[in-house]
């Protein structure tokens, strides 16, 4: 059993919390985030944040504590690396097949325009007034449903900046813009 300075084992601890004792979950999780950070920093996830991944850590690890069997020999931390690794293979494998299903669907913008005559159509419309109030308060909802840092990523972004250049900007990493200008499309899409 693997006892730290508390003296209590990793298995004492998943034993107390499967006992309804759950003041042990945070000092059993801290003892795991060394192995967390290892995880982040030897698999390239493109589209999941730090904070992201420990929330993700965290769940697996509620699940791990449910599902850890003792007399099956193998130590808790052994477990729970098997588990989260897993997991993180499952995310990588949601981010491989995002990219397929992207690279799919591409279709340049030009293409749509001579063969469609729909698109052609939606560019006239957008001379009339009444469309023009109607966008401008789409786009006041859409704006209101922004977070103070998406709405920040967003002008930006309509200004032309890259991503590259946003992050910079704002001194963020590159993957929180990314993110931020992914989530701002969800929303976009969910008022249109």
């Amino acid at each position: 059993m693997t006892h730290n300075e508390s003296g209590i084992s990793n298995e004492e601890m998943v034993a107390a919390m499967k006992e309804g004792q759950m003041e042990y979950f945070e000092p059993l999780f801290y003892r795991f985030s060394p192995l967390i950070k290892k995880y982040m920093k030897d698999y390239f996830l493109e589209y999941v944040e730090f904070e992201d991944l420990m929330q993700e850590a965290r769940l697996v690890m509620l699940d791990a504590v449910e599902r850890y069997d003792s007399e099956k020999g193998m130590r808790f931390s052994g477990y729970y690396r098997l588990v989260l690794q897993h997991h993180i293979y499952g995310i990588i494998r949601k981010e491989n097949a995002y990219r397929r299903k992207s690279d799919r669907r591409a279709v340049s913008f030009d293409q749509l325009l001579e063969t469609s005559h729909s698109v052609q159509m939606k560019f006239v419309d957008f001379q009339t007034p009444e469309y023009l109030l109607t966008l401008r308060e789409s786009y006041e909802d859409y704006v209101a449903l922004l977070s103070s840092f998406e709405k920040e990523v967003y002008l930006l972004f309509i200004r032309g900046l890259s991503i590259k250049s946003i992050a910079s900007n704002l001194n963020v990493e590159y993957v929180r813009v990314k993110n931020a200008l992914e989530r701002c499309r969800q929303k976009f899409n969910a008022i249109s």
